[in-house]
Formats: structure tokens, sequence, C-alpha cells
């Protein structure tokens, strides 16, 4: 039988992988599919802008990247390129306000 002593670490170890699996993981996740849809939508601008992608195209482009990284799309993609467009607009200085 084993005593306090010894189960302690053991047990403290497997707390941490608990903790570990349930929410550092999950934030990795979130925080690789965010900052891969800050570029897609950065990148469909750029090509947007240079003329190598119709303006109507962005998104389905975005979209299409982001798939290709593993973020199938969906709800949660739409959203993620939704507010990286938000956050790229607000980034950039607006006509009257120059």
């Amino acid at each position: 039988m084993e005593t306090a002593a010894e189960l302690v670490p053991r047990a403290v170890m497997i707390l941490l992988g608990l903790a570990v699996a349930l929410y550092l993981i999950p934030a990795l996740k979130q925080s690789r599919a965010w900052t891969a849809a800050k570029t897609a939508v950065r990148a469909a601008e750029k090509l947007a802008r240079t003329g190598k992608l119709e303006k109507s195209e962005k998104k389905e482009w975005a979209e299409r990247m982001l798939g290709a990284l593993g973020l199938p799309r969906g709800p949660y993609t739409d959203m993620l390129i939704e507010a990286a467009v938000e956050l790229l607009d607000e980034s950039v200085p607006k006509e009257e306000d120059k």
C-alpha cells in the first residue's frame, strides 16, 4: 500500500495534466485559429488591393485558407473572419478621419 507521501506527487501530476488538457490546449488552439484568421484576412485584403483577387471573393478566399489549415467552414470561422475584418477596419484610418 502506498503512503500519502507517495500519492501526493502522483496526484499533483494528474491534476496538472488535467488542467493542461482542459484549459491550456483549447486556449492555444483558439489563439492559433485567431492568428490564422487575422493573417488570412490581411492577405485577402492585400490581394484585393493589388488586383490579384476580386473584392467580392475575399471572404471565400479567407475561408479556403483557414480550411487548408484544418479549420472547417462554419459559424466559428465566420465569426473569426468577421472579427478580423473589424479589427483591420479599426486599424486603418478612414478617409473622413484624415
